[in-house]
């Protein structure tokens, strides 16, 4: 069962669109069915990148039935959701 969890210092305006359109392309990415992601956004004003507080985020991924992903698939899935979150 995947969680992904956003932490942003950048607020949505409809976040509930948002993590269901994420949700969607999470379940795709990781190849799992939808009914088992989980998704959580929470914005955060006060995260900073470099000591500036420039767009940035935080991408936790957790798979509960995977022991270990491989390197190369784990930048294949590091690629994708950066993609899809910051185009």
């Amino acid at each position: 069962m995947p969680s992904l969890e956003i932490r942003a210092n950048v607020k949505l305006d409809d976040p509930k669109k948002f993590i269901e359109e994420f949700s969607t392309f999470a379940a795709e990415t990781l190849t799992r069915p939808l009914h088992c992601i989980v998704v959580s956004y929470t914005y955060n004003e006060h995260m900073a990148w470099d000591g500036k507080f420039d767009p940035c985020f935080l991408l936790d991924v957790l798979i509960l039935d995977s022991i270990k992903v491989p390197e190369d698939v784990n930048e294949q899935y590091s690629k994708a959701f950066f993609q899809f979150i910051d185009p």
